[in-house]
């Protein structure tokens, strides 16, 4: 697993921490700094929703796709980052390269 640069957020330290993608049975695609993991239950810091909006890829080609290479196209969007969310529904969770980690960071947030 690839650690990213230190930060803070809300006065958290994401140093050390992992940036991960998170498939949740309810609650979708999440990206964010893995605080806490405990069964299916995960606390990320600096949140985003992710969402593919139309692909003919298959969606775990694209999933494991976002978590290696990260946004690579306009078929996905991002939601506005909160500094903190609880997720009891993740059953899928994989480590985010640097380089995907920095395209879901940096993406503009979806307006439609």
């Amino acid at each position: 697993m690839e650690k990213q640069d230190a930060m803070t957020i809300n006065g958290e330290k994401t140093d050390g921490l992992d940036y991960v993608i998170c498939r949740g049975i309810y609650s979708g695609i999440n990206a964010g700094y893995l605080k806490n993991h405990n069964g299916n239950h995960v606390t990320l810091l600096n949140h985003r929703k992710v969402w593919q909006q139309s692909s003919d890829k298959k969606f775990s080609s694209w999933f494991c796709a976002l978590a290696k290479r990260g946004i690579t196209d306009g078929n996905t969007a991002v939601s506005e980052e909160s500094p903190r969310i609880w997720l009891g529904d993740i059953y899928k969770m994989i480590p985010c390269t640097a380089e995907a980690a920095k395209t879901i960071i940096e993406a503009p947030v979806c307006e439609k």
